[in-house]
């Protein structure tokens, strides 16, 4: 190899074609340890090249070995390079060097390219903005907005588990909601009391809508809208936010290239960052056809699951958990005993708590890292639940329980999965009061059936309810009473 690289820097050093050469130097470069940088140095004279794409692959080699000694030259050649579709990778090249003394320089070339954007050549001059944009974005620390609006009333959207609209609404007591396909919308209410509701999963602030698909009228929309008055309104810092876009349609959106519009007639205003944004915006198709265009917004702090900092792959989600403690608030009573025989890190036995006070909770869980998550989380919670590492099959207590309330194995082997719910099911015959409740969520419905089935003589099926319905996996909250003596 390093044989093959003298051979090529020979041929460059006699002029035998270059472009071809330069592009073989590049892919060998980038295998090659064994080099040294003096021996590249006479690359700096096809920067002045009079073919641009020799300037090209020169500047970017030049940049890869990060050749300190040319650098002045390269930042000299971008600055005055008239071939527009270069000049991105010339800056490319830049970004191997410490650019930090070059900031105002970029900066002030980014307010140019802003308003060359509409021109004939806006394709090149988008490439050279966006690649201006990811240099800075690695100098400068993006200061977050602090938001301010937490007491404030509002006109929302609160997205929920889908086909859940009314237990959700149901548990927001005194507020008038009015259901639409991706939950509830909520007129005139403030945050600081929304947020104490465990069940919904976003917060949706409805922007404006438009007929048109087109991106130049989306983009037209959104920015002469009322939203950065809005954000303005319910934060404290610069005017300039950080967003991504969304776009659930079946319409065929250029996303990138809406994008890029938003930020050029907002005139930078609305910054499109995926990757550390603060606002997302988002663009759903409604059944007229319509455009209904919505913020959310990333700077509200949003508690409600703090305590959840431990989890496993297999967690259920606490949104989930929530909705499901909303269906059994007709069937429990105060100062309970509960049971988690299943308890994983504890999610349902704590979402459990915040809805009626017990006397007495108990997880039980195979695994120990379980029980270790599911101790910190309730530490976190500040809620008294007591842990114990066992097979629950194998578990026994010296009082029974007035409810068992789990989130049910899944996805074992078949056979393990049988045995499993047979014997929890003589279990629960041995530890739930007579009359009392088991609350099971599950997706092996039909091993609940059968299960219910065989030991009728003892449980009574009060209620069965889809909680997650998708192509792949459904999953019910089965409402179930031991029967009595």
């Amino acid at each position: 190899m390093q044989n093959k690289i003298e051979e090529t820097i020979n041929n460059l050093k006699n002029g035998i074609d270059v472009r071809k050469q330069l592009i073989s130097l590049r892919n060998d470069v980038r295998s090659e340890t064994e080099y040294k940088n003096e021996d590249f140095i006479f690359l700096k004279e096809y920067l002045n090249h009079e073919d641009p794409k020799v300037r090209k692959n020169a500047a970017l080699i030049i940049g890869e070995l990060e050749l300190d000694e040319v650098f002045d030259i390269l930042f000299f050649t971008y600055l005055n390079e008239e071939q527009l579709f270069i000049r991105d990778s010339l800056l490319k090249a830049l970004s191997y060097f410490d650019l930090s003394a070059k900031i105002d320089i970029l900066e002030k070339r980014l307010v140019v390219l802003n308003a060359l954007i509409h021109s004939d050549q806006s394709k090149h001059y988008l490439k050279e903005q966006r690649m201006i944009k990811s240099i800075l974005h690695g100098y400068m620390q993006n200061k977050k907005h602090k938001f301010v609006g937490l007491d404030k009333d509002y006109t929302m959207i609160l997205t929920t588990l889908r086909n859940h609209q009314e237990i959700v609404s149901d548990s927001l007591i005194n507020i008038n909601t009015k259901k639409n396909s991706l939950g509830i919308a909520v007129k005139e209410k403030s945050l600081r009391y929304i947020m104490q509701n465990h069940c919904f999963r976003d917060i949706l602030f409805p922007i404006i809508k438009t007929n048109s698909w087109d991106v130049e009228v989306l983009s037209d929309k959104i920015v002469s809208s009322t939203l950065n008055q809005f954000l303005m309104k319910v934060h404290e810092g610069e005017e300039t936010f950080r967003f991504r876009l969304v776009i659930n349609s079946s319409h065929d959106i250029n996303i990138k290239k809406l994008c890029d519009l938003i930020e050029t007639k907002s005139k930078s205003k609305l910054t499109n960052n995926p990757s550390d944004y603060e606002i997302e915006l988002y663009i759903k198709e409604s059944k007229a056809n319509e455009a209904l265009i919505y913020v959310k917004l990333m700077c509200i702090n949003d508690f409600r699951f703090a305590y959840r900092e431990q989890f496993l792959a297999t967690s259920i989600n606490p949104v989930v958990a929530a909705t499901i403690m909303q269906y059994i608030v007709p069937y429990i009573k105060e100062n309970s005993d509960v049971l988690d025989p299943f308890c994983g890190v504890g999610t349902m036995l704590i979402e459990r708590n915040y809805i009626e006070n017990t006397h007495f909770m108990m997880g039980v869980d195979y695994y120990g890292e379980a029980i270790n998550k599911a101790k910190r989380n309730t530490q976190l919670a500040n809620c008294q639940i007591h842990y114990v590492q066992r097979d629950i099959l194998t578990f026994a207590h010296q009082h029974l329980f007035d409810e068992i309330i789990t989130n049910m194995p899944s996805h074992s082997r078949a056979m393990e999965l049988e045995n499993t719910y047979d014997g929890f099911f003589k279990k629960m015959i041995q530890l739930l009061i007579d009359g009392g409740y088991a609350f099971l969520h599950t997706s092996e419905i039909g091993l609940i059936k059968k299960n219910l089935k065989k030991y009728k003589a003892y449980f009574n099926l009060v209620d069965e309810i889809v909680i997650l319905k998708g192509n792949k996996q459904t999953t019910c909250l089965f409402i179930i009473q031991k029967n009595e003596n």
